[in-house]
């Protein structure tokens, strides 16, 4: 009997011990899951590769681009706003209205003041000079024509639209990035005020606010365009800046 018991005990053997190998994988598969789960809710594996939908036809900001109230990318990073509240009487503005002037000083020697003295600026931070684009500062001026007439003051117009909105098809087609500050002031026309004045306490009055400053001192700018629109004693600037890199 012993001779014909020793291989059944040594397969039952054989048996057991496939068993405890088998199980004792199945731990540690299930103790490295364990890990492998604890490390993703510490933030040690990136998985955002994973569950993150690829979109398609949006611009990545520059690696200079970080997110503020005045600086937007497609699509927005934040909104401008709620929309204002105008003269329900008011029609929005079409198309650039061109030179304005109030007493002896012109819109378009405010904007040519402004844009210089914010190279001189940018000059003493040892940053390059922002070349000025005609096209953007139209759509600029158009935005200060509008706040101007229907009597408000806001990133964003009784529309809805953004500032990225208002660069049209020139973003994100020509500006991957692009960024707006606004400017409104009441006093120094018809009493003096000369355009070179005028521009310094605009351009001022953004450097001493933090998030306009950021926008003027930003290294990735390429180009600027200045809208300026006077009208009754009231002077309403928007500063569009735009990277292409």
């Amino acid at each position: 009997m012993g001779r014909i018991g020793s291989p059944v005990v040594a397969v039952i053997r054989r048996l057991i011990g496939a068993v405890f190998s088998l199980l004792s994988l199945l731990v540690f598969v299930a103790l490295l899951l364990g890990l492998l789960w604890s490390a993703s809710l510490m933030g040690l594996v990136d998985t955002s590769e994973v569950d993150q939908p690829v979109v398609e036809d949006v611009v990545e900001p520059p690696e200079w681009f970080i997110d503020s109230p005045f600086v937007w990318e497609v699509p927005a990073q934040e909104e401008g706003g709620e929309p204002p509240e105008v003269d329900p009487d008011a029609e929005p503005a079409e198309g650039d209205p061109g030179t304005t002037s109030e007493g002896d000083v012109s819109s378009d020697e405010v904007e040519a003041e402004i844009h210089a003295q914010v190279n001189e600026i940018r000059a003493e931070h040892g940053l390059s000079e922002l070349d000025h684009d005609d096209e953007i500062a139209g759509i600029a001026r158009t935005h200060s024509q509008d706040m101007n007439e229907r009597d408000y003051f806001s990133h964003t117009n009784p529309e809805g639209e953004s500032p990225a909105d208002r660069f049209g098809d020139l973003h994100p087609s020509e500006c991957r990035a692009v960024g707006e500050n606004l400017a409104y002031i009441q006093t120094g026309i018809g009493s003096g005020g000369s355009a070179e004045e005028i521009a310094e306490r605009i351009v001022q009055g953004w450097m001493d606010s933090e998030g306009h400053r950021e926008n003027i001192l930003r290294d990735g700018w390429d180009s600027e365009g200045i809208g300026v629109y006077m009208d009754d004693g009231r002077v309403d600037a928007t500063q569009k800046f735009c990277t292409t890199t």
